[in-house]
């Protein structure tokens, strides 16, 4: 679901970016690619859709979140069977991104079970 939701925000800001540029062309004015307030096409850019920036936003956020907690848990992981915490966190990098929900999840329990221990 968040990677459809951050493909339609990306389209979103992908066509808003290709009015901007039509407008100014038909204006006669360089395209516009200031982001801020543009003087090819008179107008403030961004933030013409507080909605959309507002989603990006809390995706970016959601996002960072979960590679956090996932890079948090699988150094604890590493380091609990008896992976030097350089080479944890070294290694954590590598697979935070690409680790299923399913295997994260089975993972975090068994960090958790043995941290209540």
């Amino acid at each position: 679901m968040g990677t459809i939701l951050v493909s339609l925000i990306l389209i979103s800001a992908v066509a808003l970016i290709i009015r901007s540029m039509i407008k100014a062309k038909r204006s006669g004015k360089s395209s516009c690619s200031c982001g801020g307030n543009c003087s090819a096409c008179g107008q403030k850019c961004s933030g013409m859709y507080p909605h959309l920036d507002s989603l990006i936003e809390k995706q970016k956020a959601k996002n960072a979140n979960t590679i956090y907690e996932r890079h948090t848990i699988l150094t604890q992981f590493f380091e609990q069977i008896g992976v030097k915490s350089s080479i944890a966190s070294s290694d954590a990098c590598k697979i935070e991104h690409d680790i299923s929900p399913e295997t994260f999840k089975a993972i975090k329990k068994l960090v958790n079970a043995k941290e209540t221990e």
